[in-house]
């Protein structure tokens, strides 16, 4: 059955979808995945769509670096009213957003 809903998120960034990452891991840290993500948002902001969106790892590890990550790359600022903020509610580890309802998901999944 084929989703009708519409999705500001679908049309820039498309269908749901795998990326393989190539890279190293320290810690179940890869920071290529986090580059992805951070280009992600990017595409999203510069179409000024809101980040509607949970950004889930199953580790505490990565939930961090995500965050340093994405905060150092500076995306979320004139984007998002706080970015702290935004940081803290929509990225974390699969229990602390268990519950929540989002646009969409972006799943680090470190293997």
């Amino acid at each position: 059955m084929q989703d009708t809903q519409e999705s500001a998120i679908r049309t820039v960034l498309g269908d749901s979808q795998w990326f393989d990452v190539q890279g190293t891991a320290d810690e179940k840290w890869c920071p290529e995945e986090g580059k992805i993500v951070v280009e992600l948002l990017r595409k999203l902001a510069c179409a000024s769509v809101s980040p509607n969106l949970y950004i889930v790892s199953p580790f505490v590890v990565v939930q961090q670096n995500l965050r340093k990550a994405i905060q150092a790359s500076g995306v979320l600022n004139d984007w998002v009213a706080d970015p702290n903020d935004w940081l803290r509610e929509r990225i974390g580890t699969v229990h602390v957003v268990q519950g929540r309802e989002a646009e969409a998901v972006i799943l680090v999944w470190c293997t």
